[in-house]
């Protein structure tokens, strides 16, 4: 099963060759009321330096700026600049992006140098895709992956990318995939990213890969991204670790909202889970707004940064839900929180019933 996610039609190229830059009016908030947002200290250091060959130094929370693309908002309506300016005043140091999720590339790449005399390059960590296209193409050939690096390197206003992934590897073999693989540490090799990864969803296949690969490269890869494999509705990964953490540098959890599933309104129509599933969680919706007075985002956001103990990419479209998230991220260190927290997850985990790690088809997984 391919998850096709529709895009429209962007106004920007996709094509390998030079990007046309087109002029965008960007909506800023009014100056009277950009200061306006919550009092929140940061993750740690602001514009501290990274050393982006360590990932080790990456925030606990990781911005993900897929919600720059048209599936989810309309690019006309963000404030790009204020939302990145708000992550980075907040110590949010790292940004994921993928020439796939439309604009988002672009978005974020002009934000950020709207915003680098403030924060310079060497204060943020920056990670993309490669293999695969807004039109659902893939190609996982390494003239492509080649091509695809250097599109994103103009997009993003960068002589090196801190981190790129080969994209939803499910899609393809795991031939093509490992020959993508290889083609990004020949990138390493000559400097233009200084980590290799992939991202998927079926964890299965997540295993094979990368096992492979320690077997026909000599290392592991230096990090992979697997989405929706670790919330309050489904802690599949946890089976899968012991099999992963030797042959992966760092294992990045994203979407603790499982592509919009996990909050109070109802996930995108493309949203891939089933019926019985998607009706379990708008029962635990509700359950929290009466019972526990509580969006179930927000408590989902929470199971995700108190249960798991690496990064967790949060996509994040206004200065709001930074706000939100990180908010989120000081509430998991309150021990009374994290108390109460615990009846609250095992009260939402006990709706959900039968719809616990429930996971679905996606391409050879």
């Amino acid at each position: 099963m391919s998850i096709s996610i529709p895009i429209p039609q962007s106004k920007y190229s996709t094509s390998l060759t030079p990007t046309l830059r087109v002029s965008r009016l960007e909506v800023q908030a009014p100056a009277s009321t950009r200061n306006m947002t919550r009092q929140l200290e940061p993750l740690g250091p602001v514009a501290a330096p990274v050393n982006g060959s360590s990932l080790a130094g990456m925030s606990p929370l990781c911005f993900g700026a897929g919600t720059f693309a048209p599936q989810y908002n309309e690019p006309a309506l963000l404030r790009p600049t204020d939302v990145v300016r708000r992550a980075l005043d907040l110590a949010v140091n790292c940004f994921d992006t993928s020439p796939y999720y439309g604009e988002s590339e672009i978005i974020l790449g002009d934000a950020l140098q709207n915003l680098s005399a403030d924060y310079p390059r060497n204060t943020y960590y920056i990670s993309t895709k490669c293999g695969r296209e807004p039109t659902n193409e893939f190609d996982y050939t390494p003239s492509w992956i080649r091509k695809s690096v250097e599109r994103s390197l103009e997009r993003l206003h960068t002589s090196y990318l801190d981190v790129v992934y080969v994209h939803d590897v499910e899609f393809k073999t795991e031939d093509e995939a490992v020959l993508a693989v290889k083609t990004l540490f020949e990138l390493k090799q000559e400097g233009k990213i200084l980590n290799v990864g992939f991202s998927g969803y079926p964890l299965p296949v997540l295993v094979s890969l990368a096992e492979r690969i320690v077997k026909e490269v000599g290392k592991p890869v230096d990090a992979i991204i697997t989405y929706s494999n670790f919330n309050i509705a489904n802690t599949v990964l946890l089976k899968y670790l012991a099999k992963l953490s030797p042959c992966v540098g760092q294992i990045i959890s994203a979407s603790p909202f499982s592509m919009g599933l996990l909050s109070s309104r109802e996930p995108p129509k493309w949203h891939p889970g089933s019926p019985a599933l998607k009706a379990a969680v708008a029962k635990a919706a509700a359950f929290c707004d009466v019972e526990l007075r509580e969006p179930l985002a927000d408590l989902a956001t929470r199971f995700a940064l108190e249960k798991w103990e690496g990064v967790t990419l949060v996509g994040c479209s206004t200065v709001d839900e930074v706000d939100s998230a990180v908010a989120n991220w000081w509430k998991c260190q309150d021990k009374a929180q994290k108390e109460k927290d615990e009846v609250a997850f095992r009260r939402v985990r006990e709706v959900l019933g039968d719809q616990l790690d429930v996971c679905w088809p996606s391409g050879r997984g």
